[in-house]
């Protein structure tokens, strides 16, 4: 026997009369409480050199090899057993600084731990639950009537208190209505139980509240909870969200008792799946229930990293139990998890194609699910079949196009005129005016430059920009819609300086999310898109070369109501401009309202300030390339037709003068038009959908969107390495992650699940911390009783 002396009135205590000490059990508390601030995982706050929470840091030599922070058995030897007794204030720890201290009891089991040997061990969640719990024996064996009762008899007796007298009939059946529905009994179901008077009448209750459609209602409610869910966006406007479905499916799978496993997986990773069905991928829609902000002024890849962000928190809490957030910033103070682990883990929430912004409730945020009624499905599915059908029609209008061309081409009285043309403003009446004129119809509308200024343009007059102030070209095209087709040119002088702004829009909403058209700069390039949210429903294109700066340029858009994005082209003064397509995936049409084109500036976004437009031209049909090089220079049309160049004539014919071909362009935009009208009032909610190639993650430093990233900060997907390794055969995505998480021997899926049922029925969990199985978290009250109902969840199939 070590015999300690004891500081206090305490006199003397022995490692005997302690008993046997555990490091999980009764160390790991105290000092992660007291000591692990200055002397625990987080480097960056370690005083003195000193790591406690590791054993051979803990048993290391000091400054003073003959020093030592323990000396496992002997805690005379023991610097820390030394400090924590000292009587020299200065000296002694914890110091008086941090408002922290042990209690007499506390210094003794300190004391008494290390003469006994200083046994480390792994915090308890990080050891997976032993595959075989042994089910304690009991004095009272007629009271338990299963394994868990055992489990609870042991502690009692332990304790010297004997089990709470049975409740009678009417109190159980209403306890386990309420435990099993959230409900009470209706009277006629109370009266039937108590009449019932066979061996069997708890077990058919039971039955019959498990097979009720309440029993998944009641689940769903603390999962919900635990996963954020809400029917709005939250933050500023807080408008609503269609989240409804992915509601409805935790209840239902509740209801069909989906193995817990897969209730993971699916929620994770469903749209990963071999053949992920439509219920797979609205499961996903878990990943998408963060929070949205649609406040004007917001920066996009903030808020997208911050939706990550909470993927990587809702899921660490939700499934492991743990308080990962922490390390978003630092390496986490407590527990064994580092700052690399945390964007690790983020890398597998960090490739989905979205936007950090929404604009309105009406245009749900990208990547989408639509969740269509069989009525709509079937009216979808006609509309699919109708448009491929005419887009072959259009395909072969175009081929058989060949003999009416080479008659056209034998014409003499060839006009270099570009039919079309329904509105054109030259901008040099307005000094008469002050009101814009189509010189197409000599109509003078009621709408005028406002604060724009009027200048020398490059032809007479021009416009000259605020970059505040809209030019409103009214009732030219409609509301410009994805059927439509148009052509618009015009000249364009830009400032050195001018890199981004929007050129011209048809659109709703503001810099955080318009839908609609636009053309706009974007780091010197032509940026032409329609969208109704972007960026998963929308097509777009985008100029590889920039547009010169401080000259007149001639630009201009074409689009060809095709609904994609292969329909539009940019030119860039006469030539068509090599263009990467961004986007071409548009469902809906952007249901935007007004009619024709405003230029300039749009709201709360980045406008035209300093430029100066001239000549505009709007023409309701796709103008072919060599009639844009007419506007631009006024020869190249009239050369090619005086050549009879017909490789360069027939994409002109085919663009305005063959009947067949207007009328199978019109016929096809006719059907883009019920193809998207078709699916504008389905029912649609944000889930999961995988980019071809993984976005690039970094460590951020202090968690900063903005943070310097480079190949050393750069990490790859991965689990933290306090945890079980990745599986090897996995596949290094959400669905890989699933297998991880759901591994038999994962310490901490189970325990936590389990945990979180027991909190549900009896109000609080084995571990009263269920967010927080780490180090800082409340250890379990019935370790071995928690171990054994994790293990059993396991073997029974994850069975809920």
């Amino acid at each position: 026997m070590v015999t300690l002396a004891l500081c206090g009135s305490q006199g003397v205590a022995s490692a005997e009369t302690l008993g046997a000490l555990q490091y999980n059990r009764d160390i790991r508390p105290i000092i992660s409480d007291r000591c692990f601030k200055c002397h625990g995982p987080d480097k960056a706050s370690r005083k003195a050199g000193l790591r406690l929470d590791l054993p051979a840091e803990a048993f290391g030599p000091r400054k003073n090899p003959a020093e030592h922070a323990i000396v496992p058995g002997k805690p005379e030897k023991s610097l820390v057993v030394q400090r924590i007794f000292s009587k020299d204030l200065d000296e002694r720890m914890p110091p008086a600084a941090s408002n922290l201290s042990l209690t007499e009891k506390e210094k003794n089991m300190l004391r008494s731990w290390i003469a006994q040997g200083a046994k480390y061990q792994p915090h308890w969640a990080f050891i997976p639950p032993a595959h075989l719990v042994a089910v304690p024996r009991v004095k009272n064996r007629k009271w338990p009537r299963n394994e868990i009762d055992r489990f609870i008899l042991a502690r009692l007796e332990k304790e010297g208190l004997k089990p709470s007298p049975e409740a009678d009939k009417s109190r159980w059946l209403r306890r386990v209505t309420y435990d099993l529905t959230g409900l009470p009994p209706a009277s006629e179901e109370i009266d039937a139980f108590l009449a019932d008077k066979s061996k069997a009448a708890y077990e058919t209750v039971v039955d019959r509240l498990l097979a009720s459609p309440h029993f998944g209602q009641r689940m769903a409610v603390p999962w919900l909870d635990a996963v954020r869910y809400a029917d709005s966006y939250g933050y500023q406007s807080d408008q609503l969200c269609p989240t409804w479905p992915y509601r409805d499916w935790v209840v239902n799978a509740f209801n069909r008792n989906l193995p817990y496993n897969e209730f993971l997986t699916e929620q994770l990773a469903g749209d990963l799946l071999k053949k992920p069905t439509r219920a797979d991928r609205l499961a996903t829609a878990f990943n998408r229930l963060h929070r949205q902000t649609g406040e004007g002024g917001s920066i996009e890849e903030e808020w997208r990293i911050e939706y990550s962000a909470d993927r990587v928190q809702t899921f660490s809490s939700a499934f492991l139990g743990l308080t990962f957030e922490c390390a978003r910033c630092h390496d986490h103070k407590f527990d064994p998890l580092l700052q690399r682990d945390y964007y690790s883990l983020t890398a597998f929430f960090n490739s989905i194609d979205e936007y950090g912004l929404y604009n309105d409730a009406a245009h749900v945020p990208t990547p989408s699910l639509l969740l269509p009624t069989p009525e709509q499905e079937k009216a979808m599915r006609a509309t699919a079949d109708a448009l491929v059908v005419k887009k072959k029609d259009f395909r072969k209008a175009l081929a058989a196009a060949d003999g009416s061309f080479q008659s056209w081409m034998q014409r003499t009285n060839l006009s270099a005129e570009i039919p079309g043309l329904v509105a054109h403003f030259t901008f040099d009446a307005l000094a008469r005016t002050n009101l814009l004129t189509n010189e197409v119809t000599g109509v003078s509308g009621s709408d005028s430059i406002g604060g724009n200024l009027l200048v020398p343009g490059k032809f007479g007059q021009a416009v000259q920009f605020t970059g505040d102030d809209v030019i409103a070209f009214t009732n030219l095209l409609g509301s410009v819609q994805p059927w439509d087709q148009y052509s618009v040119s015009f000249w364009l002088r830009l400032p050195e300086a001018l890199t981004n702004a929007v050129i011209f829009h048809r659109s709703d909403g503001t810099d955080v999310g318009f839908h609609g058209v636009e053309l706009s700069l974007e780091d010197g390039r032509l940026f032409f898109v329609i969208k109704r949210f972007w960026p998963g429903n929308a097509i777009a294109i985008r100029s590889l070369q920039t547009v010169p700066r401080d000259q007149w340029d001639q630009l201009g858009v074409s689009y060809d109501g095709s609904g994609s994005a292969d329909g539009m082209q940019l030119f860039i003064n006469g030539q068509a401009a090599s263009s990467e397509i961004v986007r071409n995936h548009l469902y809906k049409s952007p249901e935007n309202n007004g009619s024709g084109l405003d230029f300039g500036a749009r709201f709360r976004s980045p406008g035209l300030k300093g430029a100066l437009l001239d000549e505009l031209r709007i023409y309701n049909r796709p103008l072919a390339p060599l009639q844009f090089a007419q506007l631009f220079d006024g020869h190249s049309l009239n050369d090619a037709l005086t050549a009879k160049n017909a490789q360069a004539l027939r994409p002109v014919y085919l663009a305005a003068f063959d009947p067949g071909v207007a009328a199978a362009r019109t016929a096809r935009a006719q059907a883009v038009k019920a193809f998207l009208e078709t699916r504008n009032p389905v029912e649609e909610t944000s889930v999961m959908e995988e980019l071809p190639q993984p976005r690039p993650t970094y460590v951020l430093a202090r968690g900063r969107y903005d943070a310097p990233k480079t190949d050393a900060t750069r990490v790859t997907r991965s689990t933290p390495s306090a945890l079980p390794p990745f599986p090897a055969d996995a596949p290094r995505n959400r669905l890989g992650l699933a297998q991880w998480l759901t591994a038999p021997d994962h310490p901490l899926t189970a325990r936590v699940a389990v945990n979180h049922f027991w909190q549900m029925i009896f109000g609080r969990g084995i571990v009263s911390t269920p967010e927080n199985f780490g180090v800082q978290g409340a250890p379990p009250t019935h370790p071995e009783l928690l171990d054994w109902l994790a293990r059993d969840f396991i073997n029974s199939g994850w069975d809920t």
